[in-house]
């Protein structure tokens, strides 16, 4: 026969606790993953069209803004350039996560985009070393928040 043991019972919140939670809250971490929400919706809207529907960059697939993914050019591991206007375009899944951004394609469309310099310096600022803090990516957040809210593409509010 087995035996039951008594439930624990949770103490009480104390100080410390809040405390605990409201740092965690507040992490660099977490504001990093607001802001890769954030801007997503922001890059996936700017490129769409009145009834929300975009292209992929890469291969030219058309669908609603929210099936498609932000790809990055240089990678999001790269600080410096992760919320870089630049770096950032619409991708479809098949692209972006299966064909792992079809980084050939992506090179040749962004360096006939932005030009040869321009696209030269993106590569340099992706070898750069940036540290993030809170700050700067509340900032960041509330930036990608009111460019996507100025002109939301059909469904964005729904």
């Amino acid at each position: 026969m087995l035996r039951r043991t008594p439930l624990r019972r949770r103490t009480g919140d104390t100080p410390a606790k809040r405390a605990s939670r409201a740092a965690k809250r507040e992490s660099v971490s977490a504001w990093k993953k607001r802001c890769d929400a954030a801007v997503s919706v922001e890059v996936r809207t700017r490129y769409a069209d009145a009834s929300g529907n975009v292209a992929c960059y890469t291969c030219g697939k058309v669908a609603h803004w929210k099936k498609m993914q932000c790809g990055h050019f240089v990678s999001r591991n790269n600080s410096a350039t992760r919320y870089d206007p630049d770096n950032l375009r619409v991708q479809c899944a098949g692209c972006n996560v299966w064909g792992r951004g079809r980084y050939d394609v992506f090179a040749d469309k962004l360096m006939e985009e932005l030009g040869v310099e321009r696209f030269r310096s993106l590569l340099k600022r992706g070898r750069l070393v940036h540290q993030f803090n809170v700050p700067e990516l509340k900032d960041i957040h509330g930036r990608a928040v009111d460019s996507a809210a100025l002109a939301p593409p059909a469904g964005l509010l729904e």
